[in-house]
């Protein structure tokens, strides 16, 4: 899946290490891009020493590299069985929906004021563009056009600790993207939210712009319970839901 567009427009290519260059920042972003991307990375054990040989690179870089993706919450170590990725389970999943709720709809209800008119009418005129891509599923371009109009909202909430918080968050949300998107059906419902949030970023009313994050990230927390089958998924999504309701609501 390389090319897959980050937040900003940005094309995450599979990074190749390069001897003489900072070897641990390869090595981090060599692995993170293959746990983010494999087919099934769900749980699967990191063993430097092999990650060293397949790189050709020393363990110590490996290793620092593993130290970041702990402290990024994509890696975890296992006392007397080593380190692993993190599972794509139901705990996981709730983790970064429920941290999702709370900060981008904080973000979306500070922004909701502030989005340009131009940069709206600009992003209007992309999605015009890629309505046929879009309504066709196109899973490449509906991610692209996905984190382009999150960013938008993040970019101005007017708070560096939350857009950086929220930019930290991304490659958790486009691991799970990635994971939910494989049914059509999925891509073509995610679109139809994505429309009505840049409708309601047009009225830069805050309660409407907060409601229709709050309503995507719920729908989008579901489909994503129903295709790991999380015992108990939808109706801890639907509490949270119920829970954080947006004020004046």
């Amino acid at each position: 899946m390389d090319g897959i567009p980050m937040r900003g427009g940005s094309v995450r290519e599979n990074p190749r290490i390069k001897k003489g260059a900072l070897l641990a920042n390869q090595a981090y972003e060599a692995i993170k891009h293959e746990l983010i991307y494999a087919e099934e990375p769900q749980g699967r054990e990191l063993i430097g020493s092999h990650l060293a040989k397949r790189f050709g690179i020393s363990r110590t870089p490996v290793h620092a590299a593993l130290a970041r993706l702990q402290e990024d919450g994509l890696v975890e170590t296992i006392p007397g069985k080593g380190t692993r990725v993190v599972p794509m389970d139901a705990g996981y999943i709730q983790e970064v929906f429920e941290v999702r709720f709370a900060l981008e709809c904080l973000a979306a209800r500070k922004a909701a004021p502030f989005i340009d008119d131009q940069e709206l009418g600009k992003l209007q005129k992309e999605f015009d563009a890629l309505r046929g891509p879009l309504e066709q599923g196109d899973i490449p371009v509906s991610v692209q056009f996905e984190f382009r109009i999150h960013s938008l909202y993040i970019d101005k909430c007017g708070s560096r600790l939350l857009r950086n918080t929220l930019n930290r968050l991304q490659d958790h949300q486009l691991r799970i993207r990635l994971f939910a998107i494989k049914d059509q059906e999925n891509v073509l419902a995610s679109n139809k939210e994505h429309d009505q949030l840049l409708s309601a970023m047009f009225t830069k009313d805050p309660d409407t712009v907060e409601t229709a994050v709050r309503n995507h990230l719920s729908s989008a927390w579901l489909r994503v319970c129903k295709i790991v089958d999380c015992r108990f998924g939808e109706q801890i999504a639907l509490a949270v839901t119920a829970r954080e309701a947006p004020r004046g609501q």
